[in-house]
């Protein structure tokens, strides 16, 4: 019987067999303990001076193998930049580390035989501690503007009553939960394929005290429904059209010329005063304007960083989940309150009525609410003197509970998670279809912003499993066209 070779011991584990080696302990005694054979021990030995140099670096304590590493050169240089792209506030993908891996490469003959795998670039990340724990090259991006951003408004002096956000999300209009009141206490169970999922954009906007909010934007995919045939120049909303119901750059110019513009000067002259007003938005392509648009010395677009909107936006930071939380409690008790039961009330239920509730929920989402959501990227400290210190969320729900006598807070809570989950699928394939759009044109999107994307679909094919056979082989076809 052959005794097992060292192969599987850890470098910790070797110094621990060294140190007993040093106390006195017999080799046989050792290798009976670990089971290793009485030559692997004396190799221990032999090599200690190699085994302590090598464990001086804790990170490769667990390591079984003392590899030599070949590309030394080249990962430093790779994590030098590294850090220095970290430090603007870069969003570094796996894709782009490979890449600039296989750029490096160049510089060096020795590396001839170096392959920039994805095997190695885990190990690479290893080797720095590249993971969970490295700052987060996003939040970096967003407190170097929050910086400048502030810097801005003392240079330009312009009055914090006028800076605007506006951000645009899906509103499933017509989902309902799936246990529903219908008659005499029976419960009518809507299957999932027979859920309505019928898909609207709706775009907020106000200013940081919250004391301007305009009037939405409403895009639905039909131009003149016949819900509205008399009284489209009257509704609430700033009413568009797209084939796929979503803000693309026509739009958004028109909005932003006419709209915003427009009105923020009504309010200006009614306050009798002056100053410049900025607009913040993200950095969807549908948002990218003119150079000579962006300011015109009265009215300045600037765009948050990418991958920040989560972090410092405030329109996402609260308002439009607190908004479309009060529509579809209102959409509930309507439709329960209804006589004529659930399908009646589909049948009776259209577009106009969607405008008019989430109208009426925009009105009911008071300043301090949008207040509060200023606060990151004005770095300033809230005051919470006159704040309840109950929880928004968990009150509406009870309260909504308490007036329909039918569902849980629990089960209300679940649809509305049900609901918002599912509006993040509109909004990704918005994207994803100007990636195949400009898949000819590689220029005019940019291979950090495809990584980003992709990543996104990767993850929500775990969520949307239905769609995860087309997402991979999206994710396959860019993957080979970049190894091209």
């Amino acid at each position: 019987m052959t005794s097992p070779s060292g192969n599987n011991t850890s470098i910790a584990d070797r110094l621990d067999i060294l140190e007993k080696l040093e106390d006195g302990m017999t080799v046989s005694s050792i290798a009976c303990e670990y089971g290793l054979s009485n030559r692997t021990i004396r190799r221990y030995r032999q090599h200690s001076k190699a085994i302590r140099n090598f464990a001086a670096n804790p990170k490769y304590r667990e390591m079984k193998r003392q590899r030599i590493p070949i590309y030394t050169d080249l990962e430093s240089k790779l994590y030098r930049w590294f850090q220095q792209r970290k430090l603007l506030g870069d969003c570094l993908t796996d894709n782009i580390l490979i890449n600039k891996a296989k750029e490096i490469e160049t510089e060096f003959p020795s590396t001839s035989n170096f392959k920039a795998s994805r095997g190695w670039l885990q190990n690479w990340k290893k080797k720095y501690d590249i993971g969970k724990n490295t700052t987060d090259p996003n939040e970096i991006a967003a407190n170097n503007f929050i910086r400048e951003f502030l810097q801005i408004l003392v240079k330009e002096d312009i009055n914090e009553e006028d800076v605007y956000n506006m951000d645009e999300t899906s509103l499933l209009w017509k989902a309902l939960p799936w246990k529903t009141l219908v008659h005499e206490e029976k419960y009518l169970i809507i299957k999932g394929e027979n859920r309505k999922t019928d898909i609207v954009t709706v775009a907020f906007c106000a200013n940081t005290s919250g004391t301007h909010k305009l009037p939405l934007l409403f895009v639905n995919k039909f131009a003149n429904p016949r819900a509205l045939k008399h009284c489209k120049d009257k509704l609430p909303v700033v009413y568009k059209s797209h084939c796929n119901a979503w803000v693309n750059e026509d739009i958004f110019r028109e909005w932003y010329t006419n709209h915003f513009k427009q009105s923020v000067k009504e309010r200006q002259l009614q306050e009798q005063r002056k100053g410049k007003v900025i607009l913040l938005v993200d950095n969807f392509k549908a948002h990218k304007l003119e150079k000579k648009e962006l300011d015109d010395g009265h009215f300045m677009l600037i765009f948050l960083p990418p991958n920040t909107s989560s972090l410092i936006q405030p329109m996402d930071r609260g308002v439009i989940t607190q908004c479309k939380k009060i529509f579809r409690l209102e959409l509930l008790r309507r439709v329960l309150q209804y006589n004529d039961g659930l399908t009646q009330f589909y049948a009776d239920y259209d577009i106009k009525d969607c405008i008019d509730y989430i109208s009426e929920a925009w009105n009911n989402v008071t300043p301090q609410n949008i207040r509060s959501c200023w606060v990151k990227i004005l770095n300033r400290q809230f005051e919470f003197n006159n704040i309840k210190t109950e929880n928004p969320t968990v009150t509406d729900e009870q309260n909504a509970e308490q007036s329909i006598d039918v569902m849980s807070a629990e089960e209300i809570t679940e649809w509305i998670s049900g609901c918002e989950q599912a509006e993040i699928i509109p909004e990704e394939t918005a994207i994803l279809k100007q990636i195949c759009k400009f898949e000819s044109s590689p220029s005019l999107i940019e291979d950090e912003e495809i990584d980003r994307l992709l990543y996104n679909l990767r993850m929500l094919s775990k969520i949307e499993p239905e769609i995860e056979a087309d997402a991979k082989r999206i994710i396959d076809h860019f993957n080979k066209k970049q190894e091209r």
